[in-house]
This record gives structure tokens, sequence and C-alpha cells, in this order.
């Protein structure tokens, strides 16, 4: 019996220890452009990841879809999937009812003015496609929003659906095998941009978060399930846009957006806001997490998820940059929060690059799966690569971090190519930037601290000039700098 016992006990050890997942990186780099858009976790403790790989601006037939699978230790199998003259983005995946996956995402092609017609894949668990259904709306362009299963096993289908040029919300039911029921694009309001949609406590009504909806405020706009407009309730505190939520309680959920740092009167300074409220929004009491001289945003995809609500993981971009290929660096933000939305660890990933968050997946050992895109303008050329990272509970909690990682940097100077100014970010605790036409005059010395230096450059002359950067112990970095 005690012999049973253990071998019994020894086979839930090896079962555990198989699926007992890793700390990874991934980088997804080709000559064009990649993204991964959403995640699930498999049975076995492996990820699948959705996506799309080809140029992104401008869009075109071209692009592919692409599907990776990462294993328990950071191992890829990647697919693309194409048609001859229509390009495939996959935004959204999870599991049908036959244990299957279904791949939500859109058609792209040039020849009808760029129209994303919604696109779903059944696809098997080796990966090979089943079917395919494409829903051709007629408008000019559709983005996948959110999906939600309803009582019959079919879908809700929200995405944003443009109609010359202006955006508008589409609603599309879909029944378990994928066949359309019942569509509607809401434009009574005129123009308007979901950005999240949820069901209400007993999946009465459908919730849409977004802008545009009677106003430019932050609303949840109420539907019944057959797409009827019922009421809008105006959010507080006026977020400005990536509005997302997701069921905390019985009575309660999590609420996440950007917000105006109105603290400054300084240059823009957007925040990461999230709230635990009940669904009338009366009493929200937003927490905001950024710097107050930097532009800190949500994930443009998912930004938070959370298996156990005293473990919310909150995901940002810190220093994020408007332009679709910036000459700046930038960080991945992580914050795990408690079920008082205090943080336990802050952790921030970059500085060597440009960074820009897109999903967050929680997963069973009790850490987390993040994506962003990546854009180093000193080696790369108008295409962005996919930065992957998985991380265990363990290390999140041990991780604590507040430096913005510039410890482990050796130092950047950004934007190069410039104009007026230059940010130098330094590891240093007190050093001094010079600045040196191409004879080798000085033109500039500044003395600069730990962290992000602003130091004009309005007095130097369109060129080129050498930086150096030499810190009391006599470490150094130096490069050249072009001014515009």
């Amino acid at each position: 019996m005690k012999l049973l016992l253990f071998f019994a006990i020894l086979q839930i050890y090896t079962i555990s220890s198989l699926f007992s997942q890793n700390t990874f990186e991934i980088n997804v780099s080709t000559s064009v452009s990649e993204g991964i858009n959403d995640f699930l976790e498999e049975e076995t403790g492996s990820f699948l990841g959705v996506g799309y790989q080809g140029e992104i601006n401008p869009v075109d037939e071209s692009m592919v879809g692409i599907v990776i699978r990462i294993s328990i230790v950071g191992d890829t199998t990647i697919k693309l999937f194409s048609s001859p003259d229509t390009g495939y983005s996959f935004g959204k995946v999870i599991r049908s009812y036959d244990n299957q996956y279904y791949i939500f995402g859109s058609t792209i092609s040039s020849f009808q003015e760029h129209n994303q017609n919604l696109l779903v894949i059944k696809m098997d668990t080796g990966l090979n496609i089943v079917w395919k259904k494409i829903y051709d709306f007629s408008e000019q362009a559709h983005s996948l929003i959110q999906l939600l299963n309803d009582t019959q096993g079919g879908f809700h289908i929200i995405s944003r659906i443009f109609i010359d040029y202006k955006p508008y919300t589409l609603f599309c039911r879909l029944d378990k095998d994928c066949d359309t029921i019942k569509s509607k694009i809401i434009n009574e309001f005129g123009p308007n941009s979901v950005s999240d949609a949820m069901y209400s406590l007993d999946s009465s009504q459908l919730y849409i978060f977004g802008t545009g909806f009677g106003s430019g405020a932050g609303s949840r706009v109420v539907f019944d399930t057959s797409y009827n407009y019922d009421y809008i309730t105006f959010l507080p505190d006026q977020p400005l846009s990536h509005m997302q939520a997701m069921r905390y309680s019985d009575t309660t959920l999590v609420y996440a957006a950007i917000y105006p740092d109105y603290s400054t009167q300084g240059p823009q300074s957007d925040d990461i806001g999230i709230s635990i409220s009940d669904t009338s929004f009366s009493n929200m009491n937003i927490k905001l997490f950024g710097a107050v001289d930097t532009v800190d945003y949500t994930a443009d995809g998912k930004t938070f998820d959370f298996r156990d609500p005293d473990s919310i993981f909150l995901l940002g971009t810190h220093n994020i940059n408007f332009s679709i290929w910036p000459h700046e660096v930038s960080w991945i933000s992580l914050r795990q929060l408690n079920g008082e939305l205090q943080p336990r660890s802050e952790l921030f990933f970059g500085g060597d690059a440009y960074y820009r968050s897109y999903t967050i997946l929680a997963t069973s050992d009790g850490g987390c799966l993040i994506s962003a895109s990546r854009y180093d303008f000193q080696t790369q050329y108008e295409e962005q690569d996919v930065y992957i990272r998985k991380l265990t509970k363990e290390e999140i909690i041990t991780g604590l971090s507040h430096d913005l990682s510039v410890s482990a940097m050796v130092g950047v100077v950004y934007p190069n190519p410039g104009q007026d100014f230059i940010n130098v970010i330094s590891p240093y605790n007190a050093a001094f930037v010079c600045i040196y036409d191409m004879q080798g005059k000085l033109l500039k010395y500044q003395k600069i601290d730990t962290g992000k230096n602003v130091i004009s450059t309005n007095s130097l002359k369109p060129g080129i000039y050498i930086y150096r950067v030499i810190s009391e112990s006599e470490n150094v970095f130096s490069g050249r700098w072009i001014k515009k």
C-alpha cells in the first residue's frame, strides 16, 4: 500500500514538474513587421499566440496571419497563413466547443480600398486549418475589438468599422459553428469608437466602453443582446481612451483607461488609471500609475488580467511616442497589484530600443505572459519585431524595481537624429555630458544625474556631433549624434 502511494505521489510530482512553466524571453524578427495580438494557455501549460506578419505602413494583401506555439521552456513553433490575393491578420484565439481553436481576425485587400472583413478560422490542435469563413460588411475597414461567448455556445463579435473613414461600432452574432445570425452597425450617435465590451452580471445586457457616444467623453453604453440601445453612463474623471473592463466579483468590475495628468502644467503627461467599481461607476477612486514628466499608456490590446482577484497584472508603456517609427527609447511597465490595487512589485523592461506593450495573459503558475513590439531605429528600418516575455510568480515578486532598469544599461541618447534637445539616460550617480564638433572642439558641457536628463541643443547648427558621458568613476559611453 505504501509502495503504491509512493508511486502515485511520484507520478503527480512528475506531471506537475513536466508542466511547470519557466521564465523566458523571445524576440521574433524578420525583414518585415510582426505583431502578437492575443494568447491562450493550453492544457499542457504551453501557449498559443496569434497575430500578423507583413508591412504595416501601408497595410496590404501581402500581410499573413501568424500562429506561434510556445512551450513551457520557451521553444517556439511558428506557422504562417495566407491567401494569394488577400492578407490575413489574426486578432483573437479561443478554444472551440470541441476543444480545437477558433481564430478571429480580418482579411486585408488593397484592391478593395483596404477593405478588412471579419475572418474566422477553425484550427485543429496540430495548427491545421479545418475551415475558414469570411463575412463581408461592404465597408472600408473592420477592426476586431472583443468577442463574448453567448449562452448557446456562439459569440457576440464587437468591432470597430469605418464608413467614409469615420469609426462606428459593429455588432455581429455568430452561432457555435460561426455562421452569421445577426449584425448591426451602431450609428445613431454619429461617429463613435469602441474600445472594450463585456456582459452585465446576468448576461442580459452588453456593456460597450468607448468614446463618441453622445459626446467626446468616455462612456459605458448599454445594449440588450439583440443590440437594442438601452442607456448610457458617462464615466467620471474624463478618461482619454483605451477603456477596458473585467468582472471582479458578483457586484464589481475592474476598469482601466488612459487618464490625463492634471497635476503638471508642462508637456503632455498621461497616466494609466485603474479602478474597482460597481456597475454604476459612481465612486471609482481611480489609482494612477505613471511618471510626472512622461507619457504612460495602457497596453494597446489587453492591459490587465488576473486569475486571482488579489493578484492583478497591469501592463503599459512608459515614455510612449506617437510617431510610427520613433527615434527614442521606451520601457514595458508591468505591475502586480493586490486586491486594493496597491502595487506589490513594479518592473520595467527595455530602455535599449522603442517598445510598445500590447497584451498580457495571467498564467496558471501565478505569473504572466506579455507581448510587445520592439523597434530599434539604429538597426532596423521601418519594421518592428515581437518581444515576448514569460514571468513566473517568484520572478515578479522578487524583482522589485523602480529605476527603469537604468542600472543595467550602458546609457542611451535620443532622439537621434534630433533637433532642439536630446535626452540622455545615464546609469551613473553623477556625470557630465560633453558635446564636440567633428574637429574635436567642445561645444556643450553639462552635469547630469541618474536617469533621464534633457539637454538643450538650440545653439548647435545642423550637422554631426560627438557626445561623451563621463562619470566621476571614469565610466564612459559615447557616440555620434545628428542634428537635423
